[in-house]
């Protein structure tokens, strides 16, 4: 998951430009905050409240962020699968983000031919390609192997947990964020599901409580160990995603999402291309070094489609996630994010035949609970 902050609504002086005009475009809906009320051609009520929900732009942006949840879900469950088959994780990666640089650079094309794109700065490309490096050396690279070494069912509330840690940690100490109550609270919260989850996997389970004590011993040794570099590679995980949100943060906050034509000053598709153009390059030559020429030649088809499947599912789901957040409160948005943490365990429980227990699912609960009041601290500090 590449995580990408909101972009600013539209001005309103843009929003009576469309009305004036009669076109009807999604762009300029009106936000979830404010109150939508259908009404007939007389002037009256027509439907029912529940009816007025599902018709207005809340419902519509909260299943655009549903759908970009289950596209998550599946985008990872192709990417575990693919731990299965011996690949190359940088393999995995530059295929992967080669679906986005496709999919991406038509579109800046088609923007230029419209003259609706705008080149930024050197300056901002750079730190743009800066945060790219960071969210695919450190994130994308460690989120794959984390995979393979502590599972699905771990990996992912592990990644989000550091996540935000790491984002409220960094945001305080670097971009001079205020540090409340709240942040505080949620960071408890988080830290305790860590010790949860891990402590989830040192536990004995029934038929090792039976064995000889040496080999239990050993058995928990290697559990012990496994687990420690599972929360390690996380942890890389949770901070390279987060000093990619930073760092985009600023590179929005002091470059103004659109200019007076309504064009926007940093592209979307171009930040998409560019972190995922260095993703196939990062993937690319780490995996001539590794293999040589060797590595590009006898994969699998099942691999191959694997790989273009979870970037194609990718693509879409950062785009429906993009689209919901423009009508939907950050609270929601978290909420909604919980929906990619419950089917990739059930997925990796059911599927993957990863374990569960009882510690498991606190420290699920409580990493959900992380997710929530981060979401809610976000509302309250936008009011």
């Amino acid at each position: 998951m590449m995580p990408f902050p909101s972009q600013a609504e539209p001005s309103p002086k843009t929003a009576r430009r469309s009305e004036a005009s009669g076109v009807v475009d999604a762009q300029h809906l009106p936000v979830a905050s404010e109150p939508c009320t259908l009404r007939d051609a007389t002037g009256k009520r027509g439907r029912s409240p529940v009816a007025q929900w599902f018709l207005s732009p809340a419902f519509f942006g909260f299943l655009c962020s549903v759908l970009a949840e289950l596209l998550y879900s599946g985008s990872y469950f192709f990417l575990r699968a693919l731990t299965n088959e011996q690949v190359s994780s940088d393999w995995t990666l530059m295929i992967k983000e080669s679906v986005t640089v496709a999919f991406s650079l038509p579109l800046i094309l088609w923007l230029i031919v419209r003259g609706k794109f705008i080149l930024p700065s050197r300056n901002v490309i750079l730190t743009i390609l800066f945060g790219a490096l960071c969210v695919q050396l450190l994130g994308a690279r460690f989120h794959l192997w984390s995979f393979a070494v502590i599972g699905m069912v771990l990996t992912m509330p592990f990644v989000q947990t550091f996540q935000i840690l790491a984002t409220s940690v960094l945001g305080t100490a670097v971009l001079r964020e205020r540090m409340n109550l709240l942040k505080i609270v949620t960071m408890l919260v988080l830290i305790l599901a860590v010790f949860l989850l891990a402590a989830s996997q040192l536990v004995p389970n029934d038929r090792a409580g039976v064995e000889a004590g040496a080999l239990s011993n050993l058995q928990n040794a290697v559990s012990g160990s496994r687990i420690g570099l599972g929360i390690l590679m996380t942890l890389l995980t949770g901070l390279g995603y987060a000093a990619f949100i930073l760092i985009l943060r600023v590179v929005l906050k002091e470059n103004r999402t659109r200019d007076e034509q309504g064009r926007e000053r940093v592209s979307t598709p171009l930040v998409m291309f560019l972190v995922c153009a260095v993703g196939v390059v990062v993937g690319g030559s780490g995996l001539f070094l590794a293999r040589g020429l060797d590595g590009f030649r006898n994969i699998s088809h099942t691999c191959l489609g694997y790989a273009l499947a979870s970037g194609v599912l990718n693509y879409f789901a950062f785009y429906l996630r993009n689209i919901g957040i423009r009508y939907i409160s950050a609270s929601v948005v978290s909420f909604v994010s919980i929906i990619q943490i419950l089917t990739l365990t059930v997925v990796g429980i059911f599927v993957y035949h990863e374990t569960a227990n009882a510690l498991v699912w606190a420290g699920l609960s409580l990493s959900m609970l992380g997710v929530i009041l981060t979401g809610y601290g976000v509302q309250e500090e936008n009011k």
